[in-house]
């Protein structure tokens, strides 16, 4: 029987610089969180490259890396801005769509952790298959066993669409979306988080309304509910609250369904480079002022960054890696603790825009 060897382990600086990353949370154990950072594009290449980094749980620093090699890739392109969910009880990455420099995809790939091999899955006759996009969302449902897709763009402009996603069938299924009280643009750039399991929060973003063109498209400030419940009301769109500027390109995070995060993004005139809280309880935001310990000379503090990847480790931290400032395609880590984001004492009211 053939075996293979482990994969060497190299600095993270080893990892090209880029924007529109994947990164998902693959393991734990008592010294070290694995996350796995997926293809991206910098300003002259797409990449099709699959990383594990390795984080320390003490000092939540990035300590080193490993690139996958695969035994098969079945077709996979290189590509940027895709989406990416851990199926833990399969011990697998399920991939979703993403752009070349020539084509949008709206392919779903399987990355089978312990080969590690590559399969794309074809769309059976009578199953549905999302429309080809880009800069979508792809959220885990609460159980694990499904993920909700949103949004994206493609050549025609953003989308206003929503999909099931089964992990264990790999089938979709699209749910309807009701926003004729409070619209709900078509995104791109945006983000989604899962509240209390069935609210699908979708966090600005790039997009328009019906009845506007495409020239008319820009950065939106609001924050929109969509009900992931069954019953009559599954799809309806609510008004959950606004961001302190209009915003695509940033990371977010869901903390203990109390705080949501937010990093970096533009509003097309700059990009920005503060961590901001929003209280959902007390419908307030504030800017995080006292840097951890950790984080203190990070560049992600001096640059501002747009299509940073992130991924949040439930309780212990939330790992955002790269994206793009102004010159150049980054590479490097931030990793805030949970902990830290808990605390009011390092927050303070904001007053300036980011």
């Amino acid at each position: 029987m053939e075996t293979q060897s482990a994969p060497s382990l190299v600095l993270t600086s080893d990892i090209p610089g880029r924007g529109g990353a994947s990164l998902t949370h693959i393991s734990t154990n008592e010294n070290e969180i694995q996350i796995l950072l997926a293809c991206g594009a910098s300003r002259e290449q797409a990449f099709d490259d699959f990383w594990v980094i390795n984080i320390d749980r003490k000092t939540y620093t990035a300590q080193n890396c490993s690139r996958l090699k695969m035994k098969e890739s079945d077709g996979f392109l290189p590509r940027n801005s895709m989406a990416g969910v851990y199926d833990q009880e399969r011990d697998r990455v399920v991939f979703f769509g993403g752009q070349d420099p020539d084509n949008e995809h709206n392919d779903l790939y399987v990355l089978d952790l312990k080969t590690p091999e590559l399969k794309h899955i074809d769309y059976l006759d009578g199953h549905i298959a999302p429309p080809p996009r880009n800069s979508h969302t792809l959220t885990l449902s609460s159980d694990g066993k499904s993920a909700y897709l949103f949004g994206g763009a493609n050549s025609g402009g953003p989308l206003k669409d929503l999909y099931k996603l089964d992990l264990e069938s790999l089938r979709f299924k699209q749910l309807k979306i009701i926003d004729s009280e409070c619209p709900l643009p078509q995104a791109e750039m945006h983000t989604c988080q899962l509240l209390n399991d069935n609210q699908l929060l979708v966090l600005g973003g790039r997009g328009i309304f019906a009845g506007q063109t495409l020239e008319q498209t820009a950065c939106q400030n609001s924050i929109l509910s969509i009900d992931l419940s069954e019953g009559e009301n599954q799809g309806k769109v609510s008004n959950f609250g606004a961001l302190p500027a209009d915003l695509c390109c940033h990371v977010s995070a869901l903390v203990d369904n109390e705080f949501l995060i937010l990093y970096g993004g533009t509003n097309g005139l700059r990009f920005f480079d503060s961590v901001l809280r929003y209280s959902i309880k007390d419908k307030k935001w504030t800017l995080m002022t006292k840097i951890p310990p950790s984080c203190k000379s990070s560049r992600f503090f001096q640059d501002g960054r747009i299509s940073s990847a992130s991924v949040q480790v439930a309780g212990e931290c939330i790992v955002i890696f790269g994206g793009s400032s102004i010159e150049n395609d980054c590479n490097d880590f931030l990793i805030l603790p949970i902990a830290h984001l808990r605390e009011d004492a390092n927050f303070s009211e904001i007053n300036e825009i980011m």
